[in-house]
Order: structure tokens, then C-alpha cells, then sequence
């Protein structure tokens, strides 16, 4: 497999059923344990643009992504259940700047836009009377947080400005209806959870 046109070395977490039962047996499946986790540059773009009055702008903009894919799932014999877990967390952030130098004047506008978050993979199972499964699936609650920035100068004065404004947008968490075979299972096993419609975050 390859990511970004870079190859990517095979993740193997077990080979064969004594292994993974050997993982099961000892508890080492128990913790989380991170598949694969990288930063990729998205975006790298430069830009200079000459305008109509002689001036140049330059436009300059970056962006890059940090991703960790990982899981842990937990087996109990004695209660003949189990219950895992795949977290898929990504962080992303995009800066740029608008440069105007001048002989007059040199003004700069930078601005930046980030945010985190997570989609989570549930999967709980029984066995103790016949097989349920119950898979759920959610998205946590994050932000979307953009500053911008101005700043303006006039070489050989004293004329300075700096303007500084935030922002931020709330994304509320959600889980996800898969199917309703799955919903009626789910229910079965977390009559509580299922009919408060609370979230799994």
C-alpha cells in the first residue's frame, strides 16, 4: 500500500489463530496499539501576482494533516463477551499570507484555519445466549478554530497597524444509524443507553 505516492511497510498484529489467541490469552490486545500514524503535507502553493499599478502580491499557502489509526479490544471467556474499539484521529491545519511590498507602503494579511477530531469504531459482542452484535460508530465534538491577521507599515514612519481577529465553530458529535438489524441488537444489549439516545462520547 502506499500513502501520498510513499510505500507504506505492512502493519501485522498477529499470524494465524494461536497467535492472535496467544494476544487474547495475555492481555496484550488490551491496549492501544497505533496501525499507522503520519503527517502528510496537503498543501504547499506559492503564487506571485503582479498587478495593473506595477505592485507585486505574493500568496503563499500550506497545509498538512496528522493522522493516528489505532484500536484495543478486550475478551472475556468468563462472561463470554468483548468489546473493541478502532480510533481514527486526524488534526489538519492550513496558514497562509498575502504579502504587498511597496516602496510606500507594505501591508500583510496571514491567516490560519485548524481543527481536530476523531471517528470511533464500537464493537461490542455477545455469546453468552446465542451471538449479538452491536457496532456503533461516532464522531466526537470539535472545533474549527481561524485566526486572521493584518498588518500594515509605512517605511519611514511611525504609522504601525496590527489587527487580530479569532474565530471559532463548534461541531457537535453524532453517531451514526447503520443499519436496523444492528440497531435491534444494539438495543438488546444496551436497552438503557439506546432508548436515552445518549452519546458513546
Amino acid at each position: 500500500d502506499s500513502l501520498a505516492g510513499v510505500q507504506l511497510r505492512p502493519v501485522i498484529f498477529f499470524s494465524g489463530q494461536s497467535e492472535l489467541m496467544g494476544h487474547v490469552w495475555s492481555g496484550t490486545a488490551s491496549e492501544r496499539t497505533t496501525a499507522l500514524q503520519a503527517t502528510v503535507l496537503l498543501q504547499d502553493y506559492r503564487n506571485v501576482v503582479p498587478l495593473q499599478s506595477g505592485f507585486v502580491t505574493t500568496l503563499d499557502v500550506r497545509g498538512s494533516v496528522s493522522f493516528d489509526f489505532g484500536g484495543e479490544i478486550q475478551i472475556s471467556i468468563w462472561n463470554r463477551n468483548s468489546h473493541s474499539v478502532v480510533e481514527d484521529i486526524a488534526a489538519w491545519e492550513l496558514e497562509g499570507s498575502l504579502n504587498l511590498n511597496t516602496p510606500f507602503v507594505k501591508s500583510s494579511v496571514d491567516f490560519t484555519v485548524g481543527a481536530e477530531s476523531r471517528v470511533d469504531f464500537v464493537n461490542d459482542v455477545s455469546f453468552a445466549n446465542g451471538i449479538l452484535l452491536c457496532l456503533r460508530m461516532g464522531q466526537a465534538e470539535f472545533n474549527i478554530d481561524y485566526t486572521v491577521q493584518k498588518r500594515e507599515s509605512i517605511p519611514g514612519t511611525k504609522h504601525w497597524i496590527h489587527k487580530k481577529k479569532k474565530r471559532q465553530d463548534f461541531i457537535p458529535g453524532r453517531t451514526f444509524k447503520l443499519n436496523d438489524q444492528n440497531s435491534g441488537f444494539c438495543n438488546e444489549m444496551f436497552p438503557a443507553v439506546e432508548s436515552a439516545g445518549s452519546s458513546y462520547f
